[in-house]
């Protein structure tokens, strides 16, 4: 079989060959059109500190498995030290995790790069 998307770690190697990088995805958040909360952000660690800032038992989303999950939940292995502060839901797609935020309970997603600009636009057309 041939798997798009999965993030390198030691465990999966153990049971997966993984071919040499040839895509760097980067996580993106993703928050409601009047959310302003990330506006004046610039740089990774300016995002790492709205989110090390928000209130304790902020509610977040991201698609289990992914590396969005394990950033924001942290990982050893991957070194995401994660934010205690958050209370991180997981769901089977970014699309589901969205569409809760959508319906009022969560305050933001995190998730690739790829699949946050295609949700957004799809959010977003006419």
């Amino acid at each position: 079989i041939v798997a798009a998307g999965l993030t390198y770690r030691p465990d999966r190697a153990e049971i997966v060959n993984f071919s040499k990088t040839y895509y760097k995805a980067s996580q993106m958040v993703i928050v409601l059109e009047d959310d302003t909360t990330f506006d004046n952000c610039e740089t990774v660690a300016d995002v790492e500190k709205v989110l090390a800032e928000l209130p304790a038992g902020t509610k977040v989303g991201a698609q289990n498995g992914t590396t969005g999950k394990m950033y924001l939940e942290g990982d050893e292995e991957m070194e995401f030290a994660g934010f205690s502060n958050l209370t991180v839901k997981g769901y089977s797609s970014a699309a589901l995790a969205v569409q809760d935020m959508i319906n009022g309970n969560l305050s933001l997603v995190v998730v690739d790069e790829g699949p946050a600009g295609m949700i957004v636009k799809s959010l977003n057309e006419d």
